[in-house]
């Protein structure tokens, strides 16, 4: 009996991106999707407001132009898995949930890391993309680094006040390690953040998938390291992302499973998912994401 490839498909697809996760907050785009391509137009500028005009008619403007950024979608895909009793895992509704549940939560952390690795900056650039280094009591990690403290987090609230970011749609995701210097640095306050999931202006999510950067000069941020390349606690810091919900986006585009039935050297099934999605900042020029960044002490 072959595979059933749309009820497998369609049990990996929902929920791909939980409600409680990071993600949901991303503006969804996936129905601007075509022949997993995304096409988005950025607005061009904004009009010249004319305060207590006395002269008519009013001054015709230059037009707006948009500028579409089609983007094509990123392809992931999982490793192919075996099934030695193919027939016994379809008619099996919970083998066959378990299973996808496998390959399902490894395209929801891969997505998830590469998403939060797009929309955290490569640099600091004043009111464009926010880098701020960790300010805290020293620590090891391999070296002797920063904690964050909370008034890091007011600092980069303090930026987006500057930059007329709405406070709605604030959005903080954390690395256990920086929540865990939050709760050192004051028990009470960090209880107070876990319980309302909100720390200041910012909606509060934990993810162990935040990018880092080089650590390799006292109290300055460097380079942002790799996605392929493995986190080095002698030589890294990590980060904690931040981002307004309207500027960054997700887009999910199709999804395929890929089989080779009765394998004679397997002696089973071979199975394989792909998806494709695309998750980034709205603008080339970021407004707004940012991200504080644990750098050396000393």
């Amino acid at each position: 009996m072959a595979l059933n490839k749309e009820v497998w498909i369609s049990d990996l697809m929902e929920n791909l991106i939980p409600d409680e996760s990071w993600m949901s907050e991303l503006r969804d785009l996936s129905s601007f999707v075509e022949n997993n391509k995304l096409h988005i137009g950025e607005a061009g500028a904004m009009p010249t407001v004319i305060e207590d005009n006395i002269s008519w008619p009013l001054t015709t403007g230059s037009t707006r132009t948009d500028t579409d950024n089609a983007k094509s979608l990123k392809t992931y895909d999982t490793a192919n898995q075996i099934l030695r009793n193919a027939e016994a895992v379809e008619l099996a509704y919970d083998k066959r949930q378990s299973i996808i549940l496998n390959h399902k939560n490894a395209l929801r952390k891969k997505i998830s890391t590469t998403a939060a690795w797009n929309i955290c900056p490569d640099a600091h650039s004043a009111g464009v993309k926010i880098l701020m280094p960790t300010t805290g009591s020293a620590y090891t990690d391999g070296i002797s680094k920063k904690r964050l403290k909370f008034s890091d987090v007011l600092d980069m609230q303090k930026e987006l006040d500057t930059l007329d970011i709405p406070r709605e749609g604030r959005v903080a995701v954390f690395n256990p390690q920086h929540l865990a210097d939050l709760m050192l640095e004051d028990l009470a306050l960090y209880k107070m953040v876990i319980q309302s999931g909100q720390v200041f202006d910012f909606k509060l999510y934990r993810f162990n998938g935040t990018p880092y950067y080089a650590a390799s000069v006292i109290a300055t941020i460097g380079a942002k390291i790799a996605l392929t390349t493995a986190y080095a606690a002698a030589s890294h810091g990590l980060a904690s992302v931040f981002f307004h919900k309207q500027e960054a986006f997700k887009a999910i585009g199709e999804a395929d499973m890929y089989i080779n039935e009765h394998s004679p050297t397997e002696r089973g099934d071979v199975i394989g998912f792909q998806v494709r999605a695309l998750v980034e900042t709205m603008r080339a020029q970021y407004k707004f994401a940012g991200g504080i960044v644990t750098v050396k002490a000393a």
